[in-house]
């Protein structure tokens, strides 16, 4: 006991003395080139301002797609009387050739502090810190968009509704959910964070990843009004669960995670085209009570399981 207190008494003078000789260094004007305090260079240093001065608001045709790249902050997108943007701190808020680009980093909200190799990030303090926090982005009702892509971060993202030509959503290290998505083609990405999407209506395609995070796509009680055209699921160690009709080809790979679907109808109205699993397992359910109602087939099945499991429940309509 004797020993190890007279171990750590050595060390910690001697890191003392480390600490005493670097402050004596720099106060001759000596430089520490690991060590740095800052926001990262690769964006400015100012907040931009939250105005959009070069477009009317409420007319819809200034504005066409979105492009946000949002990190380390709450988030919420939702439906109001014209476009804007309150809240939080930006790097990039502009409008050109109809795309509106907003941008706030995790450097907006972090100093990024280092030391001997070592990054450690140190919130900024803010005197109305509320405000500061929560990011609103207003949409004006009724609006339909073409290209929407956002990108969220270690954010909590919180979407109302959203009606565009094509969808691209990634979320890393955060939560999001949407309530209402209309699109003709959706691109979502997942990973270690989780996604809830209520209410959806997939015209052409989606392709949905979901590598560590937890992914819901639909409500079971909204599953027989969600409709999903060609959906490409790949699961890789994370959850996945779809609740809906799903139309034309369906594949769906899952490698150590669990995917579970819920379909609106009965096993004669979808036909299984290829199901196959290696140390995992496949199973079909019908749930109690259920009936498909007719023979119409909505789509086809590709099932593929490697190490996860795959459950399939019929729904009925």
């Amino acid at each position: 006991m004797k020993k190890k207190s007279l171990f750590l008494i050595i060390t910690s003078s001697i890191l003392g003395l480390g600490v005493i000789l670097i402050l004596i260094g720099l106060a001759f004007g000596g430089k520490i080139y690991s060590f740095s305090i800052g926001r990262n260079t690769k964006v400015s240093t100012k907040s931009v301002s939250h105005e959009l001065p070069a477009v009317s608001l409420s007319d819809t045709k200034d504005i066409q797609s979105l492009d946000f790249d949002l990190s380390a902050n709450s988030i919420e997108i939702k439906t109001g009387n014209e476009f804007s943007v309150q809240g939080g701190r930006l790097s990039e808020n502009t409008v050109e050739n109809g795309v509106w680009t907003i941008k706030s980093y995790y450097s907006d909200y972090f100093y990024n502090f280092e030391i001997f190799g070592l990054n450690l990030p140190i919130p900024r303090f803010r005197s109305n810190k509320k405000d500061y926090e929560k990011l609103t982005i207003t949409l004006p009702q009724n609006i339909k968009l073409q290209d929407v892509s956002i990108e969220a971060a270690a954010a909590e993202l919180n979407i109302n509704l959203l009606d565009c030509e094509t969808f691209d959503l990634e979320v890393s290290a955060g939560d999001a959910s949407v309530q209402s998505l209309f699109a003709n083609t959706a691109d979502i990405s997942v990973s270690a964070g989780q996604l809830d999407v209520e209410q959806y209506q997939i015209a052409e395609s989606a392709d949905i990843e979901c590598s560590v995070g937890d992914l819901t796509f639909g409500k079971k009680r909204y599953a027989k009004e969600n409709v999903c055209s060609n959906l490409d699921v790949t699961c890789s160690l994370g959850d996945a669960d779809i609740y809906g009709k799903l139309t034309g080809n369906t594949s769906i790979e899952c490698s150590l995670g669990d995917t579970t679907l819920y379909l609106a109808g009965g096993q004669k109205n979808y036909s299984v085209n290829h199901s196959s699993s290696s140390l995992g397992d496949v199973t079909y359910n019908i749930e109690h009570g259920a009936s498909s109602g007719s023979d119409e087939v909505y789509g086809t099945l590709d099932v593929d399981c490697t190490m996860g499991n795959i459950d399939v429940y019929y729904l009925g309509n």
